[in-house]
């Protein structure tokens, strides 16, 4: 029970890491329009990580790097 938990919980963070990319992304679309404070902190400290998607690219990279920062900075 413990080891399906363990992956239960990895899961989600994967499934917030995939969540933040996306609205980061479309924060990013919505330009110049701006959003809260905190919310553009996160965007920017986000960025710092995983780079904008200009184009069609395998965004595996893009999701690990996004998983380590719910991991390690949320």
């Amino acid at each position: 029970a413990a080891t399906k938990l363990a992956r239960v919980i990895e899961n989600c963070f994967a499934i917030q890491g995939i969540e933040l990319l996306n609205a980061a992304q479309a924060l990013d679309f919505r330009r110049p329009l701006k959003s809260s404070q905190k919310i553009e902190n996160l965007h920017a400290t986000f960025r710092n990580e995983v780079s904008f998607l200009a184009a069609d690219r395998n965004t595996s990279l893009d999701m690990k790097a996004a998983l380590n920062f719910v991991k390690n900075t949320l």
